[in-house]
């Protein structure tokens, strides 16, 4: 069976290049010289990993048709009254935009920080649900930023393939 999984690749500077795969950030990531050894560490773990998973989890190894990564600039203010806490979150974040042809949403899920996964009925709408998401999700956690969850701004989007049997 192939597997194929969105992966973000970040150059770092210099010859260093980080890469994940973003429904399983961070336990699969890595950073180093060379993308092509990443690639096949990464393809590695998502073997490893998927045949010990339950049939019902299959679904989050597959690639849907309509996928795009997409750069969104978000500055927002979260408060929360009761507490008195005030988040400030500027910045980039980079997030991946999926839809399958019968489902009448996109999942937007921001790759750094998939656990904050949510559907969007229009694309056109992205920065403003998102900046909604992330202060939701800093007052529900009572975090004062999202520093290691911004983008640098230079990610692009390529497919992970690993092949496994069944």
């Amino acid at each position: 069976m192939d597997l194929k999984l969105p992966l973000v690749v970040s150059p770092l500077g210099g010859r260093l290049v980080q890469a994940w795969v973003p429904a399983f950030w961070p336990r699969l990531s890595g950073m180093g010289p060379s993308l092509s050894t990443l690639r096949d560490e990464l393809a590695l773990a998502v073997m490893e990993r998927f045949e010990k998973e339950p049939a019902a989890n299959v679904a989050a190894y597959q690639l849907p048709p309509h996928l795009a990564l997409r750069q969104v600039k978000v500055d927002t203010e979260a408060k929360d009254r009761e507490k008195n806490k005030r988040v400030v979150l500027q910045g980039r974040m980079a997030v991946l935009l999926e839809k399958w042809p019968r489902d009448e949403f996109w999942v937007v899920t921001p790759t750094r920080l998939p656990e904050a996964r949510f559907a969007l009925d229009n694309p056109d709408a992205l920065p403003q649900a998102l900046a909604r998401r992330l202060s939701a999700w800093c007052l529900e956690r009572d975090l004062d930023d999202l520093d290691e969850a911004w983008s640098t701004g230079h990610e692009r989007l390529e497919l992970l393939l690993s092949l496994t049997h069944i």
